[in-house]
């Protein structure tokens, strides 16, 4: 959008590559002048702008050799100077340029206000004179000013200094009656152009800003006056050599002509972009947030870092924005008065470096967003609590407390009194090197007197070794090291392996066509295989599975009718051999059980159901009697195995057969 019925005005700060420098001059050139213009003030030779530019050694400018753009002083016939962008439209007017970029227009047209309140007055002699004389003195003065201003910008360069952070080429002028808005340059330097807005009537403008008067406007700033004859405010060059300022009232401005002001949109998202219809982070249009008076830019983030225990003083943060858009940011580190002392700055990125410090111990980090409006009560804060110590975090080792194994497994154990971000660790043993093998955090311990986790338990299950020297080596967020040497030494092996049997055991009845070999070896490593000759003469074999905690099973092994021999034979990581011969035989009885559901394995304790052929039998499950009852059997509260594979034995026991609670089988049946 183009701004419409407004002013502008231009800080030209196009240098020169040499200096034109000031002459003295006098006003004898003017006497004879001075004799010639009338009480009306009217000259009937050439203008006292002319006769100064001349007698200062300055040059007219023919109209097609005026650039189209630069700094045109436009010098009234009341002696005050006002700066253009632009040369003048009126090709016949008379430019006489003072330096490159810099020029003199004589736009009095002859004329010398002698006295403003007597226009139509004869004036004295004595206040034609005077008048001559002001107007002389201002064309002097703004001729001096502006080559002065020229000179300093070349012994800047000349020293090195840099010129693009204060700009010399710029002279404010000082003696200009402004009537109605204006805009007003005061001064250019350190990277800031400092203006005035004047005789402002209204409570909103925006400042416009173009390098360019060919190429368009664009939205610098908005300005809410407080002061309605003088509201001084800034603008940053950036940069910018040429840059044109235009100021415009905003107060009843809908460019999208949907009620929806462009001081709000501006306001709260620095574009225009936005109209009424569109939605805000909450899912309101823009127009309903406007009439409520409710921020359209709700922020809501999170703060996530690696680890709350740091080793440096900068500490790399992630913001995860969920809601709202932000345009700045602000950290604060150990400031109660954080939102008071924000100072904020432009929202680049999501990722930060929070600086603690030097100093170890807690930090308390407040963490700011809020969206293009200047209000910091829309602004959304968060909170981490960060340890800053320069000491790396200590790794003790609870278990093995030996260091020499005769199984090749080892359960790590140990704890950290700081908080761990990982562990992990690393083999080197005759075998080789393998790294980057995980361990895990177990428990963390909660300090309510530090509001924050300390001691962290961690562990490394099944780590491998081989025979001889194992070296472990523990790493600690990548910052701590610590090794732990463990033998692996077969030598004391001699036995044989342990060998428990949990189901079934010598003699024993079996239910059905198949069945599952249950027991317990003393090293988790062993290999476990069976052997069954049924009574039809078939012979197979099957091998075993065994869990780390020596738990061993051999599946599916076949029952055919009759008696059958089974041997199981365990091979520990020693070459150690255990043999163990039983028989078993099949029962007249049929047993089933329903499968326990999926989602209840996890319970302590269930329901279990299924089928008996013989309902004279009592049965128990787990050490839980079932009620029979026409072929069906029922037990509640059976327990669960604790961990690993959910297990379930059936026993039942016939008429006058003696039950697990001592007492005697006395079903009849039914």
């Amino acid at each position: 959008m183009k701004p419409t019925g407004a002013i502008f005005l231009a800080m030209g700060m196009v240098f020169s590559p040499h200096l034109l420098h000031a002459q003295n001059t006098t006003l004898e050139n003017l006497n004879t002048l001075t004799a010639q213009i009338q009480s009306n003030g009217q000259t009937q030779t050439d203008s006292v702008v002319q006769v100064v530019a001349e007698s200062q050694g300055l040059q007219l400018v023919p109209p097609d050799a005026l650039p189209r753009s630069g700094t045109f002083w436009l010098m009234m016939p009341n002696g005050v100077s006002a700066p253009l962008p632009c040369p003048p439209q009126n090709p016949s007017t008379p430019v006489f340029q003072i330096s490159d970029g810099q020029f003199l227009v004589d736009d009095t047209a002859g004329q010398v206000f002698a006295n403003a309140n007597q226009a139509n007055s004869q004036a004295s002699p004595a206040a034609v004179t005077a008048a001559v004389e002001t107007q002389a003195t201002a064309v002097v003065n703004l001729i001096n000013q502006v080559q002065q201003s020229e000179l300093n910008r070349e012994m800047a360069a000349l020293l090195g200094e840099d010129e693009s952070q204060n700009p010399q080429a710029f002279v404010a002028p000082t003696n200009i009656v402004y009537s109605g808005l204006a805009l007003q340059i005061t001064n250019v330097s350190n990277g800031l152009a400092y203006l005035n807005l004047l005789n402002a009537t209204n409570w909103v403008y925006a400042i416009w800003s173009t390098t360019n008067l060919l190429t368009g406007w664009q939205v610098e700033t908005e300005i809410w006056p407080t002061d309605t004859n003088c509201m001084p405010f800034s603008v940053p060059t950036a940069g910018r050599q040429n840059l044109f300022l235009r100021a415009e009232d905003w107060t009843d401005v809908s460019s999208h002509g949907d009620g929806l002001p462009d001081w709000w949109i501006w306001y709260y998202f620095g574009n225009l972009n936005e109209t009424a219809t569109n939605l805000d982070s909450e899912g309101n249009t823009l127009l309903s947030d406007f009439a409520s008076g409710n921020n359209p830019n709700t922020l809501e983030f999170s703060i996530e870092v690696t680890n709350n225990y740091v080793t440096s003083m900068n500490v790399p943060v992630t913001l995860n924005v969920s809601a709202g858009v932000p345009s700045y940011v602000a950290v604060s580190v150990d400031d109660t008065n954080y939102a008071t002392d924000a100072s904020w700055t432009a929202y680049t990125s999501s990722y930060l470096n929070v600086n603690l410090g030097f100093t170890s111990g807690w930090h308390d980090v407040w963490i700011g967003l809020r969206g293009f409006a200047d209000d910091p009560t829309t602004a959304a804060w968060q909170y981490k609590r960060l340890y800053l110590t320069y000491t790396a975090p200590l790794l003790v080792i609870t278990n093995p407390t030996v260091s020499t194994f005769s199984v090749p497994l080892a359960q790590i154990n140990g704890y950290s009194p700081q908080a761990l971000a990982s562990v992990t660790y690393d083999i080197s043993n005759a075998v080789g090197v393998v790294t980057g093998q995980s361990g895990a955090i177990t428990g963390k311990y909660y300090d309510p007197s530090t509001w924050a986790f300390t001691t962290n338990y961690f562990e490394a299950v099944d780590v491998p070794l081989a025979v001889g020297l194992n070296i472990i080596s523990l790493h600690a967020t990548d910052t701590t090291t610590t090794n732990l040497n463990l033998t692996l030494d077969y030598s004391s092996r001699t036995n044989p392996p342990a060998v428990q049997l949990n189901w079934p055991k010598n003699g024993e009845q079996i239910s059905g066509s198949s069945f599952t070999w249950r027991g317990w070896v003393d090293d988790p490593m062993t290999t476990v295989s069976a052997k069954i000759i049924g009574a039809d003469g078939s012979t197979n074999k099957i091998a075993g599975l065994v869990e780390r905690n020596g738990n061993f099973w051999v599946e599916n092994l076949p029952m055919p009718n009759g008696t059958n021999s089974l041997t199981l034979t365990v091979t520990d990581s020693a070459g150690n051999i255990a043999t163990t011969n039983i028989t078993v035989s099949t029962s007249p009885l049929t047993v089933t059980m329903t499968p326990i559901p999926d989602n209840q394995l996890w319970y302590k304790k269930v329901t279990a159901t299924g089928s008996i052929s013989d309902s004279t039998y009592s049965l128990w499950i787990n050490g839980v009697k079932a009620g029979v009852t026409n072929g069906v059997w029922t037990a509640a509260s059976v327990p669960m195995t604790d961990g690993g594979v959910a297990s379930f034995k059936v026993t039942c026991y016939a008429p006058g057969e003696t039950q697990p609670d001592g007492s005697t089988n006395n079903v009849s049946g039914n």
